[in-house]
């Protein structure tokens, strides 16, 4: 855990234009940033993320940009959390990370028994069957990627499909398996296959992890053969999925002991391809409310830009993905895998008003798109 105390906050020197790099000293006027030091990166500059590097916390204000080099690898480990109300370019659609290179950004150092969430505001009103807006206000006991105000967060790695069900199975014996599409997967891909035994069989809820060693087209051999029978097939009801959670682009926690979040409110955009999200959404004994690994809150029609594509979300202690009163978000082809609670959710604040909102039709989600979907494992 590194004390509050020992920050200091720097701002780029002359970095307007094309961009300074983040680990050299001249960017800084003279240091490069800490563990300890509390990163601001203030409008009309561009600290280009082009090595290994850290900070306690980072602020990307309005007009500020945040810029992960396509020429290199580079890891961002952060102490606690990443405001973004300008731009943090992890890789778009138009300019990916190259498969050559990895993109990290890695919050370390987590409680998840420090978070104190964001219930819903209460409201002693005139109508007590309307539903209500709960501000978000960005706590620095939540440790996690804030995109606030009008920041947009992009992040897109090597394009690839996330999951697919099996159209000739694994099993004992048989590390080999043919998957509808395979587009983008690669040897040392981190790979699931789901159950498919009744529930009379024993280890009906087997899930299980290998690694790919091989593949030609949509037919992969994993690094280790099913410990159980995974069936696929073309015609028939009873077949499992395959799905890749691995990514050259990475927002994670350090590791599963906390769990870091993503909150996307107000204005924020975010654009999300082909990456992965791991270790993210804290848990605790009754939850911690409104965090998530991906959360959507009370956005209306700011939120129409925003894209979830070919993302594997995994191994975090919340649900996967969820959409409070936001409107318009695209997600497709996407996987959650090992998390709790509700999966993949969408809702609006019925608390205020006891379920009897007159305003339902409003205050609901709207034009919410989710095509191709996998929900695995959830507890």
């Amino acid at each position: 855990q590194i004390p509050a105390i020992a920050a200091v906050i720097v701002e780029p020197m002359g970095c307007e234009g094309g961009g300074c790099s983040y680990c050299d000293p001249a960017t800084w006027g003279g240091s490069v940033p800490t563990a300890s030091t509390d990163v601001v990166i203030a409008a009309g500059h561009t600290v280009v993320l082009d090595c290994d590097a850290q900070a306690r916390t980072v602020t990307i204000e309005a007009g500020g940009l945040l810029f992960a080099s396509r020429m290199a690898s580079s890891t961002l480990t952060v102490h606690g959390n990443v405001i973004v109300r300008g731009g943090l370019d992890l890789g778009t659609p138009g300019s990916r990370i190259p498969a050559a290179h990895r993109t990290e950004l890695v919050f370390a150092g987590i409680d998840d028994d420090d978070y104190v969430g964001t219930p819903t505001r209460e409201v002693e009103g005139p109508d007590p069957y309307l539903s209500v807006l709960t501000p978000m206000e960005v706590l620095e006991s939540d440790v996690g990627l804030w995109v606030m105000g009008d920041g947009v967060l992009s992040a897109a790695g090597t394009e690839m499909r996330s999951w697919g069900r099996l159209l000739d199975g694994a099993g004992p014996g048989d590390a080999t398996f043919t998957v509808e599409d395979a587009s983008g997967w690669r040897v040392g891909d981190r790979v699931v296959l789901t159950p498919t035994a009744t529930l009379a069989e024993e280890d009906a809820w087997a899930f299980e992890e290998s690694t790919i060693a091989s593949i030609a087209g949509n037919v992969v051999t994993l690094a280790s053969a099913p410990r159980q029978p995974h069936a696929g097939c073309t015609d028939c009801m009873r077949r499992g999925e395959a799905a890749n959670l691995s990514r050259n682009v990475v927002i994670r926690s350090a590791d599963d002991s906390g769990h870091a979040h993503v909150m996307v409110a107000e204005r924020g955009v975010v654009n999300l391809d082909s990456a992965e999200l791991r270790w993210l959404g804290p848990g605790r004994c009754g939850g911690v409310e409104r965090r998530a690994p991906l959360y959507f809150h009370q956005q209306g029609d700011a939120a129409t830009t925003s894209f979830v594509r070919h993302v594997s979300i995994w191994g975090g202690e919340q649900g996967f993905l969820l959409v409070e009163r936001s409107n318009g978000i695209e997600v497709n082809d996407v996987v959650g895998y090992d998390g709790a609670d509700n999966g993949f959710r969408l809702l609006y604040d019925m608390w205020p008003c006891y379920g009897r909102c007159e305003d339902r039709n409003l205050a609901a989600p709207r034009d919410v798109i989710f095509d191709h979907v996998l929900a695995a494992r959830v507890a």
